[in-house]
């Protein structure tokens, strides 16, 4: 099934993709990966009448290091980050990286299958 008809927006800032989802109010939802969203509007369990793409905008992308904190953006998977030696460290220290794997594949392994309860 395909989804009802919305509009698409690719905004290239952080700031055009707030203004556009404080334009669009309660009927705009932003797109980030996708999958869940996309998946339930084709099934008609969603049907936002705009869709606003973050894919576009460079400033959620990247690790960068401000002051004593390192900062990973937004938009950055989790197999880019596995690639960053330092932050690698700390999460295997920390045990966020087993946390973070769990709590990424779990939930996805979930939305997949149908279960009855």
């Amino acid at each position: 099934m395909k989804p009802p008809p919305f509009d698409y927006y690719a905004p290239t800032s952080v700031e055009e993709a707030l203004d556009l989802l404080a334009q669009h109010g309660d009927d705009a939802k932003p797109l980030a990966g996708g999958q869940s969203l996309v998946a339930a509007m084709k099934m008609r369990l969603a049907q936002p009448g705009t869709l606003v793409d973050l894919s576009g905008i460079a400033e959620l992308r990247g690790i960068r290091r401000e002051g004593d904190n390192v900062v990973i953006g937004a938009k950055m998977c989790l197999s880019d980050v596995v690639h960053v030696p330092a932050i690698v460290s700390f999460a295997v220290t920390a045990g966020i990286l087993l946390i973070t794997i769990v709590a990424s594949v779990v939930p996805r392994k979930a939305e997949s299958r149908a279960v009855d309860v």
